[in-house]
């Protein structure tokens, strides 16, 4: 009996020095200020002093996640917390009444940032939470971008990989598909092709057009129709409007044209093109109220009006995926629409360089 008393009075001092080891954590200087000054010393260039503060973030917000679950779980211990079951809300009453400040403020911390609804009144899934929220994909995030920078490309990806695992914690969600970006990037560098076209292709499963198997039907129809007016059909009856997917749609195009996959290239270079031509046509109208789309020559025209929208389509490869649909559908046997949009990107693509190799193309297919 004094050897088990022993023992037990063992634990209960190891439990008490524990607790009096784990601090409280700064609230006010906490892992989102700490990721914060990295951000800014990334953005100034300064990649070491980033990532020792990254790091520090992710040891931050691991710390006081371990914190508030062993503040709580030690709380909940006593019998007449217990019998309120997994009640949240039945569970701050008696706390309340314990006057348990600390228990009371971490819970009510955590229904203010991530709002009460997130726990559905449960204990269970408070705890849940906060153990899974010990992860930081912000600060993984940041860290595979340094890594990559230093040309870790393997190192990268791995951080990358757990931001992306753990991006259901992210503050801002659409932040994802920026992570889904870089880790295609990095496959790429580490010629991941199975990787480079998963990682692609789960950006654009956001997308409805693409799921869309009635749209992609008609759009192979239109393209592969022997009619006059495939063409002008092809650019007034469809539209895509997630501008956010156009470097994916253009990234897997020219993926699946070097692995001689003409139509998935097809599909992707149509809907990329389409993605754009809606929003060059937005930007327009917003710009010029009495502007009419009369056809795709028309509002190519347009566009050499705005600097910054040629621009644009240089920098995200626009001008160069309308020319590379001309030639898809060349290479699909589409024969009239890639005759007729090649007719119209001789004298109208915005950038001469698209322009030129238009002329000379459509010379190759139909030689004067």
């Amino acid at each position: 009996m004094k050897k088990n008393a022993f023992f037990c009075l063992l634990i209960f001092c190891a439990a008490n020095l524990f607790s009096k080891n784990l601090k409280k954590p700064d609230y006010i200087h906490n892992y989102e200020r700490i990721l914060e000054e990295a951000q800014i010393s990334f953005d100034e260039n300064f990649y070491g002093e980033a990532l020792n503060q990254a790091e520090k973030a992710k040891n931050s917000k691991k710390y006081q996640s371990e914190y508030e679950i062993y503040v709580l779980e030690n709380s909940f211990k006593p019998a007449e917390v217990k019998r309120k079951g997994d009640s949240l809300n039945s569970i701050l009453e008696i706390l309340n009444e314990r006057e348990d400040f600390e228990a009371i403020q971490i819970i009510k911390r955590n229904f203010r940032k991530y709002g009460e609804e997130t726990f559905d009144d449960s204990k269970n899934q408070l705890l849940t939470f906060l153990r899974k929220n010990a992860a930081f994909p912000e600060a993984d995030f940041l860290i595979g971008k340094i890594y990559c920078l230093e040309g870790e490309y393997s190192v990268a990806y791995e951080y990358f990989f757990t931001a992306y695992k753990n991006s259901e914690l992210l503050e801002i969600p659409d932040e994802k598909y920026d992570i889904l970006y870089e880790l295609a990037n990095v496959s790429q560098l580490l010629k991941k092709d199975d990787k480079y076209e998963e990682f692609l292709l789960l950006i654009l499963s956001q997308s409805k057009e693409f799921k869309d198997e009635t749209l992609y039907s008609a759009l192979k129809k239109t393209s592969e129709s022997s009619r006059s007016d495939c063409l002008e059909k092809f650019f007034s009856l469809y539209r895509c409007d997630d501008f956010s997917l156009l470097k994916a749609y253009f990234a897997l195009t020219d993926f699946y044209q070097l692995h001689n996959q003409k139509e998935k290239a097809l599909k992707t270079c149509q809907l990329g093109v389409l993605t754009a031509y809606t929003k060059i046509i937005d930007v327009i109208k917003k710009r010029n109220a009495d502007f009419e789309v009369t056809g795709l020559s028309d509002v190519l025209k347009e566009v050499m009006f705005y600097p910054d929208i040629i621009q644009w389509g240089i920098e995200n490869n626009i001008w160069k995926g309308f020319y590379t649909l001309a030639d898809l559908n060349y290479l699909n046997n589409n024969l009239i629409f890639a005759v007729q949009l090649f007719n119209i990107l001789k004298d109208a693509e915005p950038e001469d360089y698209w322009k030129e190799k238009s002329f000379v193309r459509l010379n190759e297919i139909i030689p004067k």
